[in-house]
């Protein structure tokens, strides 16, 4: 999932969290993974560019502003990317009033598929997958994967909009793993693939109290933890030059049973009983993308966007984290099962069940310019404040937003994005907005 780390200024007031996120992603590729010299790509019009997009690593020549322009092929089979952002909300959630955000990304796949690498590393975050098949024309693969967060800042919880600061700890994971896999390629770009692997993770999960948690607070005990995954991804996306989803579909599953060796009461009084030794969680997801019916240009495309889980004996340990921040969309094959409440802050909230569906439409102002505006609904059953204490209530998140996403210089790519969420709780009321910068592009 992803992660936030969090930094109270008391001073201040303000909370600054460092986001690894996981859809920083570039319109272009570097110089060197070029393919073809300007003079042999095909020469597009500004109007035959917009009108039958392009997808993304293809490279061609247009006019812009009275000169003549070269956009790149490049080989999407190699990329690292890194994106660097803010995300502001208003009215603020105590003391989180803005997010600056940061990531680095990685995504190797070679032309004869002798690996595949992706992932992020960011010091203390580290979600990392590593697959090798177990012949060379195999299909069968060995797996191998490395997630960790050892955030070195205590972690506090945000309940209605303000700080439920008698639960702030030092938390935090380490987990290597290990499993068999099939994966297969099932369309025609190379992040276009199959896959179901099954992983074990062995790992050690840690606590420790701060200045902030309450003497009534009973700290968790550390403990080892193994947890078995499955996971099913199937993509057939292709994706437009800004490596945005522009038709077909992706979807698929994750199914994790963990395991913890030593585990007992904690919580205020201790009243979180220890059936969080064993959890389930399963979550699974839909995205697909197609042209606008009726219209012949593709520069008119309608996304749908999909996302649900269920859990047994989950908590803020083991519980899928949903919330706002950068949205994939579809970029990446090994992101778009992330779910994402539009409008929320990031890492909100850590529900036992939760579904998310969204409607999009997006022009093509130019080959390079989206323009979208789109909405939905969520429903989840996030911990609140009620008159009879801390309870977990269903509650209904409506939301709307727009956004542009545009190339820019150093082959970089900008995203805006706005959105107001009718479920979020802030200052005691409901509602709250989201706003969101930011800026990608590869190393």
């Amino acid at each position: 999932m992803h992660y936030a780390i969090r930094f109270s200024l008391k001073q201040s007031r303000l909370a600054i969290i460092l986001l690894i996120s996981f859809s920083a992603l570039s319109s272009v590729s570097a110089n060197e993974n070029s393919t073809l010299v300007s003079d042999e790509l095909p020469y597009l019009t500004p109007d035959e560019a917009v009108e039958h997009t392009p997808v993304s690593g293809t490279g061609f020549r247009t006019t812009i502003l009275g000169e003549e322009q070269t956009v790149p092929a490049w080989n999407r089979r190699s990329l690292r990317a890194w994106q660097l952002g803010i995300q502001f909300n208003f009215p603020e959630p105590e003391n989180r009033a803005a997010i600056p955000i940061a990531a680095l990304y990685w995504w190797e796949n070679p032309e004869r598929d002798e690996k595949l690498f992706y992932g992020t590393s960011v010091l203390v975050y580290n979600d990392l997958f590593f697959a090798k098949p177990l012949t060379p024309s195999s299909r069968f693969e060995r797996v191998l994967t490395f997630n960790s967060n050892t955030i070195p800042v205590a972690q506090t919880e945000v309940l209605d909009g303000t700080e439920f600061s008698q639960g702030s700890l030092y938390w935090g994971y380490v987990r290597p793993g290990l499993g068999l896999g099939y994966r297969d390629h099932i369309g025609p770009y190379n992040d276009n693939m199959f896959a179901i692997d099954f992983i074990v993770e062995p790992g050690f999960l840690y606590f420790g109290r701060s200045n902030s948690t309450g003497r009534n607070y009973v700290t968790p005990k550390n403990t080892f933890e193994i947890r078995t995954r499955m996971e099913l991804r199937w993509d057939k996306l292709a994706r437009n030059i800004l490596n945005m989803a522009h038709s077909g579909y992706a979807g698929g599953a994750n199914l994790i049973y963990g395991h913890r060796t030593n585990w007992d009461n904690w919580g205020v009084n201790g009243q979180e009983d220890d059936d969080g030794r064993n959890y389930i969680n399963f979550e699974a997801y839909w995205i697909g993308a197609t042209q606008l019916p009726l219209v012949e240009s593709t520069r008119h495309r309608l996304l749908g966007y999909l996302h649900a889980g269920v859990g047994h004996n989950l908590d803020r340990f083991s519980a899928e984290r949903v919330g706002g921040g950068p949205n994939p969309k579809g970029d990446s094959y090994s992101d778009i099962w992330r779910p994402l409440l539009p409008g929320a802050q990031v890492f909100e909230y850590y529900p036992e069940n939760y579904a998310i569906a969204a409607g999009e439409y997006r022009w093509e102002a130019t080959f390079f310019t989206y323009l979208s505006v789109g909405g939905g609904v969520g429903t989840l059953n996030p911990e609140r404040r009620t008159s009879q204490g801390i309870k977990r209530k269903q509650t209904i998140y409506p939301f709307v937003g727009a956004q542009m996403v545009t190339g820019f210089l150093g082959n970089t790519r900008i995203t805006l994005t706005y959105t107001h969420n009718w479920g979020v709780v802030r200052n005691g009321k409901f509602g709250g907005n989201e706003v969101m910068a930011w800026v990608a592009g590869t190393w």
